[in-house]
C-alpha cells in the first residue's frame, strides 16, 4: 500500500472507532461471498501492512473493514442477501479493499 492507501485505511479506522465499539452487530462478507451476521470482538486497526481490519465474533484471524458493515437497530436483516445499506458499503467503500 502507498502512503495515500495507508491514510485512508487510518481514516476509515478512525471513523470506525468513533461510531461503533465492541460487540457492535455487523454483517460481514465472507471470502466466497457469502453474508453472516456476527458482532466485533476488536476495535478495528490498520495493520503494519496498511490494511483496516476487525476481528470477528466466530471468525479466525481478521477481516478487511471495508467488508464489514453495522447493523442498523429496526433495520430488517435476511443475512442470505445482506441489506441495501451493506451493499452499498461495499460498492462504495471509505478506501479500495486490497487482496491478500
Amino acid at each position: 500500500m502507498n502512503y495515500t492507501q495507508t491514510k485512508l485505511a487510518q481514516q476509515a479506522v478512525d471513523d470506525w472507532n468513533k461510531q461503533y465499539g465492541i460487540g457492535e452487530p455487523v454483517l460481514v462478507k465472507k471470502d466466497l461471498g457469502e453474508v453472516i451476521q456476527t458482532t466485533t470482538r476488536s476495535k478495528a486497526q490498520v495493520l503494519p501492512s496498511g490494511q483496516a481490519v476487525i476481528w470477528l465474533v466466530g471468525i479466525t484471524g481478521c477481516y478487511d473493514l471495508a467488508r464489514v458493515a453495522p447493523i442498523k437497530q429496526n433495520h430488517p436483516i435476511d443475512p442470505a442477501l445482506g441489506t441495501a445499506d451493506f451493499l452499498n458499503t461495499l460498492a462504495n467503500p471509505p478506501y479500495q479493499e486490497t487482496q491478500s
